[in-house]
């Protein structure tokens, strides 16, 4: 973990969420293409600002940024759930995910 994002990390445990916030903000807006700034933007717009749609906005970004990360798949599951998002149509993960499992050829 690099030295700035470790500060960002620390002024969130600290209850010093705004700064937090701004901070990583600032993150991506010099490179979106990291999943642990979008990450941590949505849990403190959906946490600290109460602004659900933009949470979602970040852990989709955080989602692109690292498909393979099942851990944001999960959360952002959670968060669509707890948004009343998630619809049958969402279970189908083909076209979120690669098919890990080989399929059979003739």
């Amino acid at each position: 973990m690099t030295g700035a994002l470790l500060s960002r990390q620390l002024w969130y445990d600290r209850k010093r969420y705004e700064e937090a916030i701004r901070e990583w903000e600032s993150s991506v807006d010099k490179d979106g293409s990291f999943a642990i700034p979008w990450r941590n933007l949505g849990i403190g717009y959906f946490n600290v600002r109460k602004e659900p749609e933009r949470a979602l906005s970040a852990y989709e970004k955080a989602f692109h940024a690292n498909p393979a990360d099942a851990r944001l798949l999960y959360e952002l599951d959670q968060l669509r759930k707890r948004m009343e998002f998630l619809r049958p149509s969402d279970l189908r993960f083909s076209s979120v995910m690669p098919i890990w499992f080989p399929v059979e050829t003739t």
